[in-house]
């Protein structure tokens, strides 16, 4: 398993933003984003917030949004729900328009002083560089997803981006976390669903560690 602590010394000596921001969906991912951080002992946190986008996508998306409000108020975490209207899905696809949708409100109200952290760990590194190797992307974007970016005036930092998925699924049945299971995650009619269902048990089959190689292949 990772040492939490590592990471959150790398996200406090990257960012002097005053707030910190975890964006929440309430899956494993940024649950365990949030608890790592929320349960460090460093003197250097001391504001910490989880938002979630509620897409409104799923008959369960309030049930969702209150289990998103206690874990946070479990970790004594503020929280913050922003509804979101998702436009746009026949032409953009619904994994690209819900995207828009969230960073559009993960910008509003935010500033200089605020960075906001999001959950993708390797292997949706590894995913999304196989998907630009298959829309034929160029050199540009072969270059995948980065650890940080700027979004109007604020930081949006990606932490996990080196970590694997079996420990963050370590990290969360050690420390007895609970989350939410999207369903929308194995439909393959969407691209991603497919090559994580269909293509990916393959390729490591082959190469057990390819997660990693085309991460860092990213990079």
């Amino acid at each position: 398993m990772f040492d939490s602590h590592d990471i959150v010394d790398k996200i406090i000596s990257e960012n002097i933003a005053k707030r910190i921001w975890v964006a929440f969906s309430g899956g494993i991912d940024s649950h365990v984003l949030l608890h790592l951080l929320a349960t460090a002992k460093n003197s250097e946190i001391t504001s910490i917030h989880a938002i979630h986008i509620d897409h409104g996508l799923n008959p369960d998306s309030n049930y969702w949004a209150q289990h998103c409000a206690d874990v946070a108020d479990d970790l004594n975490v503020d929280f913050k729900c922003v509804k979101v209207d998702v436009k746009n899905i026949e032409t953009l696809g619904m994994e690209a328009a819900a995207r828009t949708a969230r960073y559009q409100a993960l910008q509003q109200g935010m500033t200089a002083d605020d960075v906001v952290l999001t959950a993708q760990h390797q292997h949706d590194q590894a995913e999304t560089l196989l998907l630009q190797l298959l829309r034929g992307a160029g050199p540009k974007g072969l270059s995948a997803m980065t650890r940080r970016f700027q979004l109007g005036e604020t930081n949006v930092v990606r932490p996990l981006l080196n970590i694997s998925q079996a420990d963050i699924l370590d990290y969360a049945h050690h420390h007895k976390l609970k989350w939410i299971d999207d369903p929308s995650n194995v439909e393959t009619r969407w691209n991603r669903n497919y090559i994580r269902h269909n293509v990916w048990p393959v390729i490591e089959q082959r190469w057990p560690s390819a997660s990693k190689t085309l991460s860092r292949s990213a990079e």
